[in-house]
């Protein structure tokens, strides 16, 4: 049987909380109807659809590819950037979005900015690297921050790439 991709799952449910938190609603109730989970307890079907620890065979809740695109068309642009870029990094693809405007003066003032900025997140890797290997082995959550901080530098740096096209 094929299992949830944890990290996947995991992104698309934080995805959810942070929208709720951010808009001060209970997110998994207000997706429930939107998912197609009906009924009172809907939000518990989003919880089970959404919880990337636990599988169950004989009752999946795997998400399905249309309420993926529920979900990112719903979600603001925060969560809709989390999930996409989570899904994108799980196979070795960047997101990046693409310019608005032509570069102007300003533009370039930014871009600057994006520099130094690529500097603390680099900063912030190596503080990561250095806190997992200080007891000599990098456990499961461990291994998640590095991951994160890499995704995070990566993702930097794409940003500072299309600014330059």
């Amino acid at each position: 049987m094929i299992q949830k991709h944890r990290f996947i799952y995991k992104a698309v449910a934080e995805a959810v909380e942070g929208f709720g938190n951010r808009h001060h609603l209970q997110a998994r109730a207000h997706f429930a109807p939107l998912l197609g989970y009906r009924g009172p307890n809907g939000h518990i079907q989003v919880s089970s659809m959404l919880n990337c620890t636990t599988y169950n065979p004989a009752n999946p809740k795997r998400m399905s590819v249309d309420q993926l695109a529920v979900l990112l068309y719903e979600l603001d642009e925060e969560g809709r950037e989390d999930v996409l870029s989570a899904i994108l990094d799980e196979y070795g693809y960047n997101l990046c979005k693409a310019p608005d405007a032509p570069q102007t003066e300003a533009d370039t003032i930014h871009v600057l900015q994006m520099t130094l900025g690529i500097d603390s997140v680099h900063g912030d890797l190596a503080k990561t690297l250095f806190e997992a290997l200080e007891d000599g082995t990098i456990d499961e959550d461990e291994s998640e921050a590095i991951r994160k901080a890499t995704f995070n530098l990566r993702k930097a740096i794409r940003e500072l790439e299309e600014m330059l096209k």
